[in-house]
């Protein structure tokens, strides 16, 4: 049981993932706060030259800068999208030193003076960034996570207690988990996923491979949603701390379920016995 569970874990951790690849595609987040923070970290390069001369805009704009880039830099807030999602510290550093008129006067070894303490700053700027994005990415995934599992309704105990009670719906998901720890691309491509190339395309065929095991997923047969009988408050419980349950487990990430599920059958293979004779 715990094979195939750790199994789903990972195929309901790549469909969330690919949802949440499908709106950072739509928000560009990782744009916006790169600009935002190229925005304060102008400001702080104003304040310490004495001068406001140097802007986000005439950096983007700079010839460094600006091949990164499709389209034009638009100056007004939220359409910011088509900026670039990461730029090198040392290619901002030197757009931004070319900017600064006193770095222009100077002599060569000013200016390389000059580029190094803007690299650091921008470098503990993305850093900062960094932290925030990963901590904000976290939390969206836990929220995405506990959405998709109310809506396809991916209650940890009721899955967990179908592997358990069914042995022919645990042996299927074991066999394939088995099959993609082996080999996952021969896997993938063999259930039909090896073209799911763009984000869309995986969420979609991950779900697909979800629902093609007879697990008790979906709202059908929910005992939350039985006609036949009152729905009580541990059933309630019970199906929002499997909720809960699903959306922690996403946070893990597919890759971290993945390695789980290649140690553990791994060692599974080590406790075999071996056939006589050998």
């Amino acid at each position: 049981m715990g094979i195939g569970l750790i199994f789903l874990f990972a195929l309901f951790s790549l469909l969330v993932s690919a949802l949440q690849e499908i709106l950072e595609g739509l928000l560009q987040r990782r744009t916006i706060n790169l600009h935002e923070g190229i925005d304060r970290l102008v400001k702080q390069l104003n304040q310490s030259d004495g001068a406001n001369k140097l802007s986000a805009e005439t950096l983007y704009n700079s010839k460094l800068i600006a091949p990164l880039f499709a389209g034009d830099y638009q100056s007004e807030k939220g359409s910011k999208r088509n900026l670039p999602a990461y730029i090198a510290p040392e290619v901002f550093a030197k757009a931004a030193a070319e900017l600064m008129p006193d770095a222009m006067k100077s002599s060569g070894e000013l200016i390389s003076a000059t580029e190094k303490e803007i690299e650091a700053l921008y470098v503990a700027m993305t850093d900062r960034l960094s932290a925030v994005y990963r901590r904000n990415t976290q939390r969206a995934l836990f929220c995405l996570g506990l959405a998709a599992a109310v809506f396809i309704n991916f209650d940890t105990i009721r899955v967990a207690e179908s592997l358990y009670e069914n042995p022919g719906l645990r042996a299927v998901v074991v066999a394939d988990a088995e099959a993609a720890a082996n080999d996952a691309e021969s896997y993938f491509a063999a259930v039909g996923c090896e073209d799911a190339d763009d984000a869309e395309s995986r969420q979609q065929c991950t779900r697909d491979r979800l629902g093609g095991y007879g697990l008790p997923l979906g709202w059908d047969n929910s005992p939350l949603t039985s006609d036949t009988e009152d729905v009580s408050a541990v059933a309630i419980g019970s199906a929002i701390l499997g909720w809960l349950l699903s959306a922690l487990a996403i946070c893990l990430g597919a890759s971290f379920w993945f390695d789980l599920l290649n140690k553990v059958i791994n060692f599974r293979s080590t406790l075999r016995p071996k056939p006589s004779g050998q």
